[in-house]
């Protein structure tokens, strides 16, 4: 059977975007292949998604993990390389902002294979930022974009990309709604921590691991603005290393490794305040109506300021006010997408 559509994806919101879609590809009659690139390859990031959402697993899982990123997409692309010459899809799909994204990106067109991109349009507008660069290269290569806001969608006109872009709507809203009534509490949580007495923290981006300064800086930020009697820290595993590493007392907070992500959506929706450096979290807290202060000076979701409930800790940007209602869409945007490649690729 041919290959409709070549799926390539590495990390946690990546794997749950993918199923969503996966669903309304079968729906549409469309046939998919699924690569795992590795990129998250601990199994609390990766397998553990598919077993608990009873799922199967991605046709092929490459080693890609624990690289430098320059070293990882090298790795990815030389693997991709072979794979996608082998498999040889009508187009391939890429997700996002990661590593994964952009191997996936390069190796389509030089391949001369078509190129989607759903969640395109982002923009944060800060090119230090590895996955600011990931996802302006990824859009201007590609020749199908889904962008899940209309901002997003306004970012691309700016840059004078106008061809074949559609505002889709946010896959992610879609997976909140699909999967909410599977939401579970981790087992390793205290009982003594419940809805309403904690705050949930996260912390990995690159810029606030890189020093000691860095990271000792957003724990002290946490705990001077945090009212909650807990404190529940989601610990990424280069996170835990860095702790480690700089020998930095986080004996305040409770903490817990990775999650499925059937239990970190319940920590979310049941927390009282969520401190974040993470782009996909602040957006799935607007979701649930949390209040939120992203731990960075931009956002590529400006849409999440509009309400209040997202602020920046610089408290320097101006709240956007949305004329949206639902600036996320409606919750099918995954059928869109499939609907829209599915007509595409039987022209």
């Amino acid at each position: 059977m041919d290959t409709d559509v070549l799926t390539i994806m590495g990390t946690r919101p990546q794997f749950i975007k993918c199923l969503t879609l996966r669903k309304e590809y079968v729906n549409a009659g469309i046939n998919e292949i699924l690569i795992d690139t590795g990129q998250h390859y601990e199994h609390n990031m990766s397998k553990v998604f598919f077993d608990q959402l009873d799922q199967p697993p991605p046709d092929y899982t490459l080693s890609n993990g624990g690289l430098s990123k320059l070293k990882m997409l090298s790795s990815m692309i030389k693997d991709l390389e072979i794979l996608v010459a082998k498999i040889k899809p009508k187009c391939i799909v890429v997700l996002g902002d990661t590593v994964s994204t952009l191997a996936g990106s390069l190796v389509a067109k030089q391949l001369s294979i078509k190129l989607v991109h759903v969640e395109a349009g982002l923009r944060s507008f800060d090119k230090t930022m590895p996955e600011e660069q990931n996802r302006i290269i990824s859009d201007h290569l590609s020749d199908i974009l889904f962008c899940p806001t209309n901002t997003a969608v306004k970012n691309l006109t700016d840059e004078g990309i106008s061809k074949n872009v559609y505002f889709s709507g946010d896959v992610m809203l879609d997976a909140s709604k699909r999967f909410k009534k599977y939401f579970v509490r981790p087992k390793q949580l205290p009982p003594e921590v419940v809805r309403g007495n904690y705050d949930l923290i996260t912390i990995h981006r690159a810029d606030a691991l890189i020093s000691k300064k860095n990271l000792l800086k957003r724990i002290e930020y946490v705990l001077d603005l945090s009212n909650s009697f807990f404190k529940l820290l989601l610990i990424h595993p280069h996170t835990a290393k860095k702790v480690k590493e700089y020998d930095i007392d986080t004996s305040k907070f409770i903490s817990l490794p990775p999650q499925g992500y059937l239990e970190t959506q319940w920590l979310l929706q049941n927390c009282t305040h969520f401190f974040t450096d993470s782009g996909g979290m602040q957006k799935e807290a607007f979701f649930f109506k949390i209040p939120t202060t992203t731990m960075r000076d931009t956002t590529e979701w400006p849409e999440t300021l509009g309400d209040g409930k997202n602020k920046l800790w610089n408290s320097i940007s101006e709240k956007i006010k949305s004329q949206e209602e639902n600036p996320f869409g409606d919750g099918n945007a995954s059928e869109k997408i499939a609907n829209y490649l599915k007509n595409h690729l039987r022209t």
